[in-house]
């Protein structure tokens, strides 16, 4: 009987301590205008659910509150001091005005809940949630927010400053003239978030994620930006000076008008990346992966691009000027539209590489431009032939070469007078029997009070043009084997049968008929630099005068050999029609006199530049 009336009476407290958290949840009574005042202060209420309940300036001082449900609750002006609210959900709730000092506030969830304005200055809010909440002129000053989630939320004008936002969350969020300067943003996730307006200025974003997001206008001077990841973020109008990017990754990602100076990023990775209106100044991108990427109205200036990768990439408008392209991979790169100003080119690998071109207006001449680099000009294949070719280190500036020969057309147009012994046949055929004077006369003609200085190629250029960038290979198609399908020469070995051969008795030559004149200058493909006939069709008269003994008294930048007194001999280059395979090499030296010009000799057009803005 005892034991019957104490659990009656524990029965009757517990209804009469349940009442009013029964009443919140049935919310104010029939005839009740006023919202009752609830007090839950101190109470345990760990798991309970208030979910959709009217608590309007309710009190949960010091309530345990731990994992309590309140989602779509109103709660305005409700008081939560001291209480424990570790992973109670407010998603939805309406909390403006309630009051959350010393709340302990770990894991909870705030998701979709109105805070604006609201003072979470110093707050504890680990791991807390905000996504999708409003957060307009939210003081989060010194608050810990070590992984709360701020995904879409509305940060306009918060304050963050000396808050601690390592491995915390603004997925998808907007962010406009919020200021996260000298804060801990390590590990930081941004992914999908717009950020306009924003300063980093100081901060650790070592780690952080911004793929896909969309930057304009941030501020991230002298940040740590360590193994961050931009990939397929748009940024524009941004300034990352002196920056540490570290093992980042701007994989797909578009950069417009971004400052880059001083930046510490070795072994950069730009894979698929887009560039417009971009400036790399003096910057060490050695060993960058720039494969696919696109570049407009770009370029880098005196910059360290050694070793780098562009495989595949576009340039519109691109530059580079005195930088560092050694032994870069430029396989596949189209850079037509792209301009090279006194940059390092050697030892790069090129191969179906598109280099930068030009079209002269009047004669409608295609230039392709040759970076400067050095090269072993001479017989690397060591098999003699002809005059003294010692191999020896020379090194030739930027210039660019004539795609094919001078046209009879061409010629006529601007001398009025065909010299060709072919003459009337084929007006694309190259000129031919032309004199050393007819030769001067042409460029004085076409260079007069024009802005395009057009020259000869010196004979360094010539070669280093023939043998594919100064590469050891015979003839200017860049093959070791002449070809009647490539070129046109005398493929019979009664022409210089013992030459026709290498030193080890291999024939460097295909079989065929032999040509009986010159041939139009697109009768066969270019070679993959977009030269045609540089080995056959007409030797190519280039700049210097004949000296047997040139290769002793060569300089090695931009040699030259000047007009010695008396000497009315000039070099040619390439063979002809005419010729043998073996004087079709790229390293095979001729002369030709003023008093003999022949029907197997034309020239080719040089450009040391072009006026600014030829395309």
């Amino acid at each position: 009987m005892k034991f019957k009336w104490f659990f009656l009476i524990l029965c009757l407290v517990l209804s009469s301590c349940a009442e009013p958290y029964e009443q919140a949840l049935r919310g104010p009574g029939p005839g009740n205008k006023n919202m009752e005042v609830y007090n839950f202060d101190y109470w345990n209420l760990q798991n309970k659910s208030f979910a959709g309940a009217k608590l309007y300036s309710a009190s949960f001082v010091g309530a345990d509150l731990r994992h309590a449900n309140f989602s779509q609750a109103d709660l305005r002006q409700t008081d939560f001091r001291r209480a424990n609210l570790y992973k109670a959900n407010f998603s939805r709730s309406n909390v403006h005005r309630s009051f959350l000092h010393e709340a302990k506030l770990t894991g909870a969830i705030f998701d979709y809940a109105d805070f604006r304005g609201a003072n979470f200055a110093d707050f504890y809010l680990k791991e807390t949630s905000f996504q999708h909440a409003r957060l307009q002129d939210a003081n989060f000053r010194g608050a810990n927010l070590t992984q709360a989630n701020f995904s879409a939320s509305h940060l306009a004008d918060a304050n963050f400053r000396f808050a601690n936002l390592a491995e915390s969350k603004f997925i998808k969020t907007r962010l406009e003239g919020t200021k996260l300067s000298q804060l801990n943003l390590k590990d930081a996730d941004f992914s999908g978030s717009i950020l306009i307006d924003v300063t980093f200025v100081g901060s650790t974003l070592e780690g952080a994620d911004f793929t896909g997001a969309t930057l304009q206008n941030v501020t991230f001077t002298g940040v740590r930006l360590i193994d961050s990841d931009f990939t397929n973020a748009h940024i524009s109008d941004s300034d990352f000076t002196k920056a540490r990017l570290k093992g980042s990754d701007f994989t797909g990602a578009k950069l417009t008008n971004v400052i880059l100076t001083d930046i510490n990023y070795p072994e950069p990775i730009f894979t698929q990346g887009s560039f417009h209106d971009m400036t790399f100044a003096e910057l060490d991108l050695s060993m960058g992966n720039f494969r696919e990427a696109k570049f407009y109205n770009s370029k880098f200036v005196r910059s360290s691009l050694l070793g780098s990768d562009f495989t595949d990439s576009y340039g519109d408008k691109l530059l580079f000027r005195h930088s560092d392209l050694s032994i870069s991979d430029f396989t596949s790169a189209n850079f037509e539209k792209a301009r090279f100003d006194s940059s390092n080119f050697q030892g790069v690998t090129r191969e179906g590489m598109k280099f930068p071109k030009v079209v002269e207006p009047r004669t409608g001449t295609t230039f392709i431009q040759l970076p400067q680099s050095c090269y072993q000009m001479g017989d690397l294949f060591k098999e003699n032939r002809g005059f003294l070719t010692i191999p020896h280190l020379v090194c030739v500036d930027d210039f660019w070469l004539a795609s094919a020969e001078v046209t009879q057309e061409v010629f006529v147009k601007i001398t009025g007078k065909n010299p060709s012994k072919f003459y009337n046949i084929e007006p694309k055929s190259p000129v031919e029997q032309v004199s050393i004077k007819d030769i001067f006369s042409f460029f004085k003609t076409i260079n007069q009070n024009s802005k395009w200085q057009l020259r000869l190629p010196t004979e360094a250029e010539w070669e280093y043009a023939c043998r594919g960038l100064g590469h050891k290979v015979r003839f200017g198609s860049d093959s070791n084997n002449a070809s009647p399908d490539q070129m046109a020469f005398s493929s019979s070995l009664k022409n210089g049968e013992q030459e026709s051969k290498t030193v080890n008795g291999e024939s460097i030559q295909s079989f065929g008929g032999n040509w009986k004149r010159t041939v139009p200058i697109d009768t066969f493909a270019a070679n993959p630099l977009g030269f045609y006939n540089l080995s056959g069709n007409v030797s190519e008269v280039v700049a210097d005068y004949w000296d047997s003994k040139a290769y002793d008294s060569h300089e090695t930048l931009n040699p030259k050999i000047a007009k010695p007194t008396g000497n009315k001999f000039m070099v040619k280059r390439g063979g002809s029609f005419k010729n043998s395979a073996s004087d079709l090499t790229c390293v095979k030296r001729a002369f030709i006199t003023d008093t003999e010009p022949t029907e197997d000799t034309g020239f080719r057009l040089a450009l040391s530049s072009p006026p600014k803005g030829a395309q």
